[in-house]
């Protein structure tokens, strides 16, 4: 009977594989002090005062604008630490399927055989690279990395899928330099509201909208008020900016829900399978 010898064999190597996948957890908790660095480093940087909303007239127009003005570029150390904290779980998710390999009783270093693990927007791509990418892996870790591929959620919801975010700022971060940007953040829009002071205390003002949620550079407007006069006091509060990297969405908030979202949603359910 050779089925105890072979049971003793998949102990020894699901023992052999809980040691490698905690060395995924490792890099995945060096990801999360690159996680906090941003955030430090983020935060010191907006503290700093890098930007601006000013109240400026515009002689042509004949009009009054709220303009945003960039004092000052975000540091590009901030650009570093947010590459390394992508990389370093790009690279977790790539040796974990190395790993399920070798627990799989395959050899993921013979001659040909290139694992990786995959991120497909597009159902035919990923079907047309699994065999490749998951070459000797259980079925098992096939069915759920494949449960997890952003297509899954659809063309449009897709590619706001964290994993789909991790691959386009890997790729990112690959071929070209990436790019911080302020974005104004604010869940319900503040109105700016015009006082004319020959009305107080009547309290007769105009609102106006200002956009929310847009990437904001040097010289955006953000309201234009007609009609000025040398009496007008505007009082408006200023709405929180966030820094994002590469695309409007991906703000320090949501660099941070994408570390949580792989640790819980892709790593634990492999984890649990073996």
């Amino acid at each position: 009977m050779d089925y105890p010898i072979a049971s003793a064999q998949v102990r020894t190597a699901s023992l052999d594989t809980m040691r490698e996948l905690a060395e995924v957890r490792a890099r995945l908790d060096h990801a999360e002090t690159h996680l906090e660095s941003i955030r430090r480093t983020a935060a010191d940087f907006l503290a700093s005062k890098p930007y601006e909303m000013t109240m400026e007239f515009d002689q042509k127009r004949r009009v009054r604008q709220l303009v945003f003005r960039v004092r000052a570029e975000a540091p590009p150390a901030l650009r570093h630490i947010i590459s390394d904290m992508v990389n370093g779980i790009r690279s977790s998710l790539d040796h974990m399927v190395y790993e399920l390999a070798i627990i799989s009783g395959s050899d993921p270093d013979a001659p040909g055989v290139r694992t990786q693990f995959p991120i497909y927007e597009d159902r035919q791509k990923y079907e047309k690279a699994r065999g490749k990418d998951l070459n000797g892996l259980d079925e098992r870790f096939a069915r759920l990395i494949g449960s997890k591929q952003p297509y899954q959620r659809g063309k449009v919801t897709g590619k706001r899928d964290p994993l789909a975010q991790v691959q386009w700022m890997s790729n990112l971060d690959k071929h070209r330099r990436p790019i911080t940007r302020f974005v104004q953040m604010t869940p319900h829009p503040a109105p700016i509201a015009v006082f004319d002071l020959r009305k107080m205390p009547s309290g007769a003002f105009e609102e106006v909208e200002v956009p929310r949620g847009r990437a904001l550079r040097d010289g955006d407007v953000l309201a234009t008020f007609s009609n000025p006069t040398q009496f007008d006091t505007y009082m408006y509060p200023e709405a929180p900016v966030e820094v994002a990297f590469g695309k409007d969405e991906l703000t320090v908030e949501r660099l941070g829900y994408i570390f949580a979202y792989i640790q819980r949603e892709v790593i634990a359910p492999i984890e649990r399978a073996i």
